[in-house]
């Protein structure tokens, strides 16, 4: 399986018990307007084929930020979930990726940035009783945690033969 969150992409498998990371991939900026540098989508999507074509992915995961036209180019071409992140879905991702942590169950892909934010990550309880992740302050402190609990959600859903939601393809006509 392969998840797709902002810029970064996270290849991962179940080998028994453990989730295996196989890769931290993250694109280039590939143009921008000298205040804002963007990622071309075109490029995330041939990565995604080519990956695709060499591993057969049982699936790809986009989560619900920009993803509508990638569901839409490639649905026909490879089976796409959608994550859609709410309080109860990062719940239960980063419990799960908590639990794997604690129970030595999880092999992480040697990515000194990624690694690095989910050392940084905290856990802050509210006196509402809600409780929120963060990597720190400033932009992108947390896009590969994101990833890693919205992979670990996804594929342990599948391990589990919870049923995913196939995304819609939002086609226009």
């Amino acid at each position: 399986m392969i998840l797709k969150h902002s810029s970064r992409t996270l290849p991962v498998h179940y080998d028994g018990d453990i989730l295996i990371i196989d890769q931290f991939h993250q694109f280039a900026p590939s143009w921008g307007d000298g205040k804002k540098t963007q990622v071309a989508v075109s490029l995330v999507e041939d990565w995604i084929l080519e990956q695709h074509k060499a591993y057969n992915f049982a699936s790809v995961v986009l989560d619900q930020y920009n993803s509508s036209s990638t569901i839409q180019r490639l649905s026909g071409k490879v089976k796409i979930r959608e994550l859609t992140w709410t309080a109860s879905s990062k719940t239960e991702a980063y419990s799960k990726l908590r639990e794997l942590f604690n129970g030595g169950n999880i092999e992480l892909y040697h990515h000194p940035k990624a690694n690095g934010q989910i050392k940084n990550l905290t856990v802050t309880y509210r006196p509402n009783g809600t409780w929120g992740v963060s990597g720190g302050t400033g932009a992108a402190v947390d896009d590969y945690p994101s990833a890693l609990a919205g992979a670990t959600l996804m594929a342990t859903r599948r391990i589990n033969k919870q049923q995913i939601i196939p995304a819609k393809s939002y086609r226009t006509w």
